[in-house]
């Protein structure tokens, strides 16, 4: 028994850190859509979760995918203050937690572009609100979802493509600081005339004032 672990485990790991899957080359993309009739892009970049987070496609230890965020820094046309907007696919294992969330604090500390300036944190974290890596990053933004006034639709938003027997789980999030309020939060279910899901996430929306 020993002897089959110590064999089959070593095999094991190596095909799960060969494995990419979706995220072969080219790569996984974080889009962040905007109106340039009504926003200036001032910068932008992208980060990944690793110990080089600057090095493209780098990965920390036992990640087995790579994961990214990518930030932009906005005007609005209007006059209104400069804001930054972060787009985050975070990885599931736990001993990830406090990494992705450093890295992240790092980007909110170092592009923001105020003290005060409103910071939009947002994407699929793999983690349930009570996990780690969200609590460590709700001692500095505020969740979206608890906070608006008016919601909307499920509480999940993960839905297994409906796979039966399997439990919702809410594993995106919408974070905010600064100086403004979320009035309506939904989830949407987008679905096909069979039924069928448009992606295993369905997408939140959230609007501000």
């Amino acid at each position: 028994m020993l002897f089959a672990v110590a064999v089959i485990a070593p095999l094991v790991l190596y095909a799960l850190v060969r494995y990419r899957g979706a995220f072969r080359l080219p790569g996984e993309f974080l889009p962040i859509l905007y109106r340039p009739d009504r926003l200036r892009l001032c910068s932008e970049g992208t980060l990944w979760l690793s110990n080089t987070p600057t090095r493209p496609g780098s990965l920390f230890p036992l990640l087995f995918e790579p994961r990214a965020i990518h930030w932009a820094r906005f005007q609005p046309l209007d006059g209104g203050p400069e804001f930054l907007f972060v787009n985050a696919h975070l990885g599931h294992a736990p001993w990830h937690y406090e990494g992705s969330a450093r890295i992240l604090l790092e980007l909110l500390a170092r592009e923001r572009p105020a003290p005060d300036a409103p910071v939009f944190l947002m994407g699929d974290f793999n983690a349930l609100p009570q996990a780690g890596v969200v609590r460590r990053l709700l001692s500095v933004f505020q969740d979206a979802r608890v906070d608006a006034l008016e919601k909307g639709g499920p509480d999940a938003t993960f839905q297994w493509m409906l796979a039966p027997g399997m439990t919702p789980l809410r594993l995106d999030h919408v974070l905010y600081a600064g100086p403004m309020r979320p009035v309506r939060a939904r989830v949407l279910t987008p679905r096909y005339p069979d039924g069928r899901p448009a992606s295993d996430h369905d997408p939140v929306v959230v609007d501000f004032a």
